[in-house]
Formats: C-alpha cells, structure tokens, sequence
C-alpha cells in the first residue's frame, strides 16, 4: 500500500547476526532492490554510502522500530511538490489513546512552525528529503537527523511536518529516560561546538529561533542554579526563608492534588538534571566521545508492559 509506482529500495545491512542477511539475499534478484553488505557500519556511514545510489530526486529514510500509519509514505513524498520544501518530518503519537502533555506540546509547536516557516524537530525514524538537498553526514555526529534538519535550513530550504505520516513510539516519559537524556545533550553539544559555521549559514532570523528552540533547554538547569545562588546573596535570611517556605508548600500541594501534574512536574526536574550531568561532564569530565551503547528502548518497551498499537498499522520494513 505504500509503493510508488517506479520506486526503488536500497537497503543497507550494517553487520546484521540474526538471519536478517538471508533474507535479504532471497531478494537481491529483484531488480528495484540495491542491497549493501557492511561490516559494522554506523547509521551515518550507512546513509552516506546508500543516497549516491539513488536513482530518483526524492529520498524517504526509515528505521524498524516504530509501527507507522498505513498512507505515511505517500503523505510525506507529497509535501516536495513545494520547491521551497527540503525536507519532511513525520509525526509521532504515543501508543497510548491520550498523548502525554509534552507530545501534545511539542506536535503543536511543530504544527505552528511547519505553517509559519519551518519545524526544528526531525523525526529520524521517517522523513522524506529531496536528493539535491541531501549532504555528506559528518561521521564525528551522534545524531544524523539533527545535521539533516541544520543542513536543510542553512540551504535555505523549509522543513515541515506532515500531520498525516505517523509514526507509533513509547509515551514520552519512558522514551526520555537517562542515558537517552544525557546522549541527547552530548549529541547537541557536539554539533554546536564542530559544526558551528553550518549553524551559522541557517537566515538570522531562523537561527535564533533554532538556538532557542535547540539549546535553550540546556541551559536550564544552569541558569537555575544561578537564580538560587543569587537569592541566596541577595536576599535577606528572612526573605530567603519566606521563597524557600513557598517552594516546599507548593511542591507538596502538587504532589498530593494532582497526580498527572506531579508526573509532568517530576519529569521536568528529572530532565533538567540528567541535562546539568551531561553538561558537567562534557565540560570538566571530557565525556565527548561520539560513541554510545545501543539504547535499550526496544526492552524497555516490553518490560513496561506496552503492547503494539490498537490502531491499524503495519511495521516498517
């Protein structure tokens, strides 16, 4: 059901050991299928070997894990009918009937942006890209979307999500545990710090907009500890008692008034210190490596107990 007529598929075995390259081989006869054979590849090396072969002037990338909502392909593919349009994001839902509040935010802000000018959020897991706008992934990244969204801005080219292409993931809460929050920050600073003249290319405007809308979070839990640090200071003992009696009052009245408040309320502050970890680390403990363990989201999935989407949907293959 997503095929278009005249397509091809590449795929890229990056040192699969589980019968996955059997299974490709019983269809390397076809002739709209490329399959590469690689030893131990990153995703990014993948990539940048697989588009030169391309044949045709869209390219839609996917990934295995999540479940997608039959149409997506083609909904996507559509969006690059607009020469303005580089590239085009899918969108996530929860599997969960009622997203969570910060996957309800953060789909409406990329609705408002996608409408306005251009979303900064790109779903790896299944976009769609014009040929022409693709460039060389840098193999010192940690993440390949996040060059593919800069990339695509600083040609001047608008990134859009298409409400129509969903993608199934985890509820936001198990998904943004630890070791993805402190990958995710490392991730960013790497790009800001070696990448900052590809940053530097995006309109003035736009940038400004991304650094905020990117890096802004970063800073969080520093800025913070600096407003604590200075009501400590400037403030009188009594004053400073007054703050701290409103700031225990109120945390208790979340805590036992409003149980979806308090999960948003301890997943802030869970969020922002995993952030204040990796940026203590990237600063003083060198911790600047691009290499990281595989998630385990895949097991965790199953070990919260979630189940595959009701809603009709197929996995990505």
């Amino acid at each position: 059901d997503e095929w278009i007529t005249g397509s091809e598929i590449i795929v890229v075995s990056t040192g699969s050991t589980d019968g996955s390259n059997a299974i490709l081989q019983s269809f390397a006869h076809r002739p709209e299928i490329t399959i590469l054979f690689e030893n131990r590849i990153t995703k990014i090396e993948a990539l940048n070997k697989a588009v030169p072969l391309a044949q045709h002037d869209y390219l839609v990338f996917s990934d295995c894990r999540q479940y997608m909502q039959p149409g997506s392909v083609k909904h996507l593919v559509a969006n690059l009918k607009d020469e303005r349009v580089g590239t085009v994001t899918c969108t996530i839902l929860d599997t969960r009937e009622q997203p969570t509040f910060f996957r309800r935010l953060y789909l409406y802000l990329a609705k408002w942006d996608s409408k306005v000018s251009s979303t900064f959020n790109l779903y790896g897991a299944l976009y769609a890209q014009r040929k022409d706008t693709f460039r060389p992934i840098p193999d010192h990244l940690l993440f390949d979307d996040f060059f593919v969204a800069v990339s695509t801005l600083a040609q001047q080219k608008r990134l859009v999500q298409e409400e129509n292409a969903v993608l199934f993931d985890i509820p936001f809460p198990h998904y943004y545990h630890r070791e993805r929050i402190e990958r995710l920050a490392r991730g960013l600073l790497i790009f800001f710090f070696n990448n900052n003249a590809l940053i530097r290319q995006i309109p003035l405007k736009t940038r400004l907009r991304f650094l905020v809308y990117k890096y802004l979070k970063l800073l969080l839990p520093v800025l913070a500890l600096l407003f604590v640090l200075m009501g400590m200071i400037l403030f009188s003992e009594a004053v400073f008692s007054v703050t701290t009696l409103f700031v225990i009052t109120t945390s208790t009245l979340l805590l036992f008034t409003s149980k979806e408040l308090t999960e948003h309320v301890w997943l802030i502050l869970k969020i922002n210190f995993y952030f204040f970890v990796a940026l203590w680390g990237y600063v003083f403990l060198d911790k600047r490596s691009k290499h990281w363990k595989p998630l385990a989201i895949r097991r965790k999935w199953y070990r919260i107990g979630l189940q595959e989407p009701a809603r009709e949907s197929k996995p990505l293959n």
